[in-house]
Formats: structure tokens, C-alpha cells, sequence
């Protein structure tokens, strides 16, 4: 029986067009910065908007501010590859037989690393509405994160939603007489909703569940005015104590917390919002035997009133009691430019039978396969290196579940 894709290229151009129908967060984010690899090497920096202070009167003595230009890495730091053993046989199966159990699996894989590695960006978002434990179960908590993001003056376009499977068993419920039954069928079959509170919603499996570190002890801000002479971002780490000794770890990356007293601030006129800050564990903290832990933070806590970074109402007093947000499940709301997905090329190495690379839409699959001849088969890998990044998690916020 004729098999069409006998052809390398073939096959992998099948795989490729595969991979992109899986793929669906890699949809949403920004792919801006694939042709700046190109030239520069496995690393970039992304210059971050400059933040600047309007000042009072026509006399602007003392009043000069310097442009600080802040920049993140982004780096491709993922590699991912699906090695097959193809017998002489295999080559010659049905296409759908080998459609099956060859081509869709492996597209498959590739996908649900892409997606993946998105995904857990999600951990990287301290802004967050809902109930944790709570499955969220109508339109009014869709609205709770707009809300919290046109607080925050996130932009109005390109605002995405992706959410786990229990809260789109949920959202489907609401809708039920709002909409036709056939066109909330295909909306759960397609997995777009349409344009709901501002957002493009979308469902994902991908989306990962937060455990929350033990977070035991009576913690408390140890030491007074952090942050509060910050001119540039601010400060990245907290200094903390009141933890229950020695716990290994005591905060996650990934948890959330809020501190009492700080609250936060419009972005553009820095008028306090009436909320607690919130603040999200970059990686994991252990409390030492003094119950002390220095917690890295993201945002970078800044309230020097006089600096355009500043981002909360006051400085943590010392002893100001810390609040963390209990196990959640996360569902996402975000603009396009909160996360970035780089894809590059794979060089291809010389000295194989056979190499080939597809590239499509800023997606590319190299194919690497040689023969093996001590079990008469062809072994073939195909492999995709890329790279995720949250090049701006304010504009992004957490649906708690």
C-alpha cells in the first residue's frame, strides 16, 4: 500500500501542520522577537517600557528626571524531542495507520510541551480575583478580572482568558439560555467561546493547579520601609521572619500573598486603588531556624512616591502581618504582550542519512533519521527548540479556582 510519507519533508511538514492545529496559548501570546535570535544567539533582552513622573508648576528646577531603560532576558531554553522507531513495515502501512500512530502522537507531544511551558508563566502573575478552592461559576467572575485589569490600565485590546475544564463545565452552565443549545455545543467542541467581558475565551488542560507551600507561623515585613527609596523597579526581595522554623519550603514559586497596610496604586497617576498589593513567590523559600525567610517577589516592591516605578501606597512597616493565599487552581486572563513564545531553528548536523527543516508561521521542526541496522529499521527524531517568557505579568491576572 502506498504510503505518502515516505518523503521526509513530507512527513515532517504533516507533523508541523499538526503541531500548529494543537497548539492554542501559543495562539494568544506575543511572537515578535523570533528575528532578534537570529542574529544574537540563545539570549536577547527585551528593553520593558519606560515609566516617567508628571511634575507640578512651570518651573521644573530639581524636577529632571533620568530615563531608566529596564530589560528582562528571554532566553531559549527549552528543547524538546520525539525520537520514533519506524521498521521497514511501518514505512509501508496505510496513510491513515500511520496518520494515527506516528504523525498525530508525535505533533501531539511537541504541542503539549509548547503549551505547557506556557502555561506555567501563569505562575509568574501576582495580580489575582476569586475564590481559591472555588470553582468559578458565572460571567461575574469573568468581570472580577477585568475589573482588576482596568485598574491596573492594562490595555483594552487583545485581551485573551484561557480556563481549566471545571470552570468551562461552569461557564457552560451560565450560558444556558443566553445562547442557542447548537451554539454553546460548538463553543464547548471548538474550544472559543467568543468575546465575553472584553476577553477572547479559550479552554486549556494545560493550565497547571497551585499547592501552596506550608506557609505556617505568624510571618511578618521584618524591618521598616522596604523599598521605600526605590528610584529604578524597587526591591525584589523581602525580608521576612514570624515563619514556623526550619520548613523546607515555606513559600512556593507560584504563591501569592498580600501585606497589611500596602496597598495598590494606578499605574499612571499612582492613586491608591483601595486593595491590597499583591505579591507572587519567584521560587521557592525556606525558613531557617530563626523562622526568617527572604522572599523574592515579583513585582518589585517600589512606594518612593517621587519615582515613576512606584506601584504601592506605602512601605511595609515593620511587623506588618503577611497574608498568603491558600491552594488554587489557575485560569488566566491576559493581553497579548503579558508572554512571549520564541520558536528558532535547529542548525542541522551533517553525517545523517537524512535532515530536513519546515518552518511555518514562526514554528520550526527539524527531522533528523538514519538507519539502524541491527534491527532493520530507521530511527527518526524530531525535535523543536523554543522559548517562553512573562515579559510583563501586570498585564496579566489570575482567576482563582
Amino acid at each position: 500500500m502506498a504510503n505518502i510519507f515516505q518523503d521526509p519533508t513530507v512527513f515532517a511538514k504533516e507533523v508541523l501542520r499538526r503541531l500548529e492545529n494543537k497548539l492554542r496559548f501559543a495562539k494568544l501570546v506575543n511572537r515578535s522577537y523570533e528575528q532578534e535570535f537570529k542574529n544574537v544567539g540563545e539570549t536577547v533582552h527585551v528593553r520593558r517600557p519606560v515609566y516617567l513622573k508628571a511634575v507640578d508648576g512651570p518651573d521644573i528646577t530639581g524636577k529632571v528626571q533620568d530615563i531608566v531603560q529596564t530589560r528582562i532576558p528571554v532566553t531559549i531554553n527549552y528543547w524538546k524531542s520525539v525520537p520514533v522507531q519506524i521498521g521497514v513495515r511501518d514505512w509501508n502501512l496505510s496513510d491513515v495507520k500511520f496518520s494515527e500512530n506516528v504523525i498525530d502522537p508525535a505533533a501531539g507531544q511537541l504541542a503539549e510541551a509548547v503549551e505547557r511551558a506556557l502555561a506555567n508563566l501563569s505562575l509568574n502573575v501576582a495580580n489575582a480575583v476569586g475564590t481559591a478552592g472555588t470553582t468559578p461559576n458565572s460571567l461575574r467572575h469573568f468581570g472580577l478580572v477585568k475589573k482588576r485589569m482596568d485598574k491596573l490600565t492594562v490595555p483594552e485590546n487583545d485581551r485573551r482568558m484561557i480556563f481549566d475544564s471545571d470552570t468551562e463545565l461552569e461557564l457552560q452552565n451560565s450560558l444556558t439560555g443566553l445562547f442557542d443549545q447548537k451554539v454553546v455545543d460548538r463553543i464547548v467542541a471548538e474550544g472559543y467561546i467568543g468575546r465575553v467581558q472584553g476577553f477572547d475565551l479559550y479552554n486549556s488542560q494545560n493550565l497547571p493547579i497551585h499547592t501552596r507551600g506550608t506557609a505556617t507561623g505568624t510571618p511578618l515585613v521584618n524591618g521598616a520601609n522596604q523599598g521605600a527609596t526605590s528610584v529604578d523597579a524597587g526591591v525584589t526581595t523581602l525580608v521576612t521572619d514570624g515563619w514556623t522554623a526550619s520548613q523546607a519550603p515555606i513559600l512556593k514559586r507560584g504563591d501569592i500573598f498580600t501585606i497589611a497596610g500596602v496597598n495598590a496604586v494606578n499605574p499612571i497617576n499612582k492613586d491608591s486603588l483601595g486593595e491590597p498589593r499583591q505579591f507572587v513567590v519567584t521560587a521557592d523559600v525556606n525558613s531557617d531556624a530563626g523562622g526568617n525567610a527572604s522572599i523574592p517577589i515579583s513585582p518589585a516592591l517600589n512606594s518612593n512616591t517621587d519615582s515613576p516605578y512606584q506601584n504601592v501606597s506605602a512601605a511595609p512597616a515593620n511587623d506588618a502581618a503577611i497574608t498568603v493565599v491558600d491552594s488554587h487552581a489557575i485560569n488566566i486572563g491576559f493581553h497579548k504582550d503579558a508572554f512571549t513564545l520564541v520558536c528558532v531553528d535547529i542548525e542541522m548536523m551533517d553525517g545523517f542519512k537524512t535532515t530536513r527543516r519546515v518552518n511555518h508561521n514562526g514554528i520550526s521542526i527539524t527531522l533528523t533519521s538514519d538507519a539502524d541496522i541491527l534491527t532493520f529499521s530507521q530511527i527518526t527524531r524530531l525535535d523543536i527548540m523554543f522559548g517562553v517568557k512573562d515579559i510583563n505579568s501586570e498585564l496579566a491576572c489570575v482567576l482563582m479556582g
